[in-house]
């Protein structure tokens, strides 16, 4: 079995994702006509696990592609942005009104749920026991 992994991974380093899955497609299908093309034919088994081992070392690129990207992405995110005071002003601003329609929604919510708490109860156990 070949090591599909690192030729891919070099084939495609560079290349955007439509490139890339051209490339896989390529690779697949060239595989496929090498492995036909063997004199003495090889058997379906292996045939099918050289596909599957391509298909498979295809997958582990793109994850660790996804993977690296996903890395960068919080790399960018957990450096803070330079703010100034005019920044944190406006947020406050921006926030607390929406803080105080948030904690009145929770109450109402809780209201309700008690309410509905007490009728299902009440429809579970008939007349409260005391």
């Amino acid at each position: 079995m070949a090591d599909y992994y690192s030729v891919i991974t070099r084939a495609v380093s560079d290349l955007t994702v439509e490139a890339r899955w051209a490339v896989y497609d390529d690779a697949c299908t060239a595989l496929q006509e090498r492995l036909l093309a063997l004199d003495p034919p090889i058997s379906e088994h292996e045939l099918a696990r050289e596909q599957l081992a391509l298909e498979a070392a295809i997958r582990k690129v793109e994850e660790d592609l996804l993977l690296g990207t996903m890395r960068r992405f919080v790399r960018e995110e957990d450096t803070p942005p330079a703010t100034s005071s005019l920044d944190i002003i406006s947020v406050r601003e921006f926030v607390r009104p929406r803080l105080a329609e948030s904690a009145a929604f929770i109450q109402r919510m809780q209201f309700q749920t008690k309410a509905v708490a007490r009728r299902l109860y009440l429809n579970i156990f008939g007349e409260k026991r005391r």
